[in-house]
Parts: C-alpha cells; structure tokens; sequence
C-alpha cells in the first residue's frame, strides 16, 4: 500500500515515471494486489494508451471482482472506445452493487446534508439503517439532519442510538483485541 499510495500521488501530480516506478514496486511486493494493477489502468490512460490501460483494468478486475475503482474505470474507458453499451451495462452492474452497500447510502446522505437537503438525507440514513442497523453513522447522520430540520426530540433520540451503537461497537472491537493476545 505504501508503493501504490505513493504512486497515486506521483500519478496526481502528473510525474508520470515515478508513479509508474512505484506501481510496479507495490507489484513486485505483491502481484495480486488489485489497486496498483488498477493504478496502472489510470496511468496508461492519462498516458493515451487506452489498449494497455483496458489490460490493467480487466486485470485488476480478475484479481479483485469487488474492486469497484476499476470497473467504474474501465465503463468510462469503455465509453470512450465507442463501446457505450458495455459501459452502460458495467455501470448498471456496478450501481446495483451500490444500492446494496449501506456506506453507499451513507455517503450519499452525507452529500445531501452537505448539500443542505436534509429531508433527502435522512431518506439514506433510514435506508442505510434498514440495510444494516448495527451502524451508529446512519443514527448519526439522522440526528444531525433532524437537528437541522429543528425536530430536537428526533435529533436527540437518534443521537442516543448513535452513541449507544458506537459504544457496543467499540466494546465488540476491543474484546475482540483482548481475545487474540
């Protein structure tokens, strides 16, 4: 990771060589390490090779078949190679395993909040929720939009729920650490 981050960073400062220099390191250290292949995609794309780019891509993929960074990667690649249809259909696929991920709502109610759509944001808090209720950032996200909205009493309750799914989760964390010494 530290090989591939690094090359990220040479990669976003367009220093083309290096971040080439640092995939192929986090390669050497581990093949079947499905970012830095993706990684490469990225490079030989900023780079015009798109042939050599879709290699990395579908590589990546191979190796990691939930490594979304790719495939999102490789349906715009697909779009740009006259390929529209498959693109379309990686982007559905990937879309669908999207809705399925309650950090996925999360994040989408987040940039609701952010956006100051507070009704909208608590809509993928409460679908976050429904997905997976052991998560204290969707009561989190709930409480503060509800604070917004001024509704205190449904703000304070779902903050109560956040801090009380924190503190279990917290609690799970550490006698899990306690149990493996």
């Amino acid at each position: 990771m530290f090989y591939n981050n690094n090359g990220g960073e040479a990669l976003v400062n367009k220093h083309f060589d290096l971040a080439f220099s640092y995939f192929k390191a986090a390669i050497n250290k581990d093949a079947s390490f499905s970012a830095s292949w993706g990684n490469l995609g990225v490079l030989f794309k900023q780079l015009d090779d798109l042939k050599q780019a879709e290699q990395m891509y579908r590589y990546a993929i191979d190796l990691n078949t939930d490594n979304n960074t790719a495939q999102g990667n490789l349906a715009l690649l697909y779009t740009l190679t006259d390929r529209v249809a498959e693109g379309e259909k990686l982007l559905a696929e990937l879309d669908r395993k999207r809705q399925e991920n309650p950090y996925y709502h999360i994040s989408l109610g987040n940039s609701e909040y952010v956006s100051g759509n507070f009704t909208s944001a608590i809509s993928h808090y409460k679908k976050a929720n429904a997905m997976s209720p052991t998560l204290h950032e969707s009561h989190f996200g709930l409480a503060r939009s509800y604070f917004e909205l001024n509704n205190i009493a449904r703000a304070e309750f779902h903050l109560r729920k956040a801090r009380k799914k924190q503190t279990l989760h917290m609690t799970n964390n550490a006698m899990i650490i306690n149990s493996s010494h």
